[in-house]
């Protein structure tokens, strides 16, 4: 079973994610990491939403408007998508995909 872990170290702020996946090079497509935040996709990946997400978290956007904005843009089945702020884990979202 595949999954994307993201965490802040709290001292530090530093951000971190982890993925496990049967695929190859996940690296290049899942994780999507700046001092804005965190974003990570799976399942359906797309690569535009850790780009574009992470814009919007930088502009202050929180993430879970920050995935419901990505969800509402596309038109296929959305990837399981997670995502943090720069902040802390209080500002955090999780989005398990639609059924289809």
């Amino acid at each position: 079973m595949p999954f994307s872990l993201i965490a802040r170290e709290p001292e530090t702020g530093h951000l971190g994610i982890a993925v496990a996946s049967r695929f190859f090079a996940v690296g290049a497509v899942i994780p999507f990491i700046t001092p804005a935040g965190a974003i990570a996709t799976q399942a359906l990946v797309n690569p535009l939403w850790g780009v574009e997400g992470n814009k919007l978290l930088a502009s202050g956007v929180r993430p879970q408007a920050v995935l419901s904005r990505l969800q509402d843009r596309d038109a296929r089945p959305s990837p399981k998508t997670g995502s943090c702020d720069g902040k802390g884990w209080h500002k955090r979202s999780l989005y398990r995909g639609r059924l289809y």
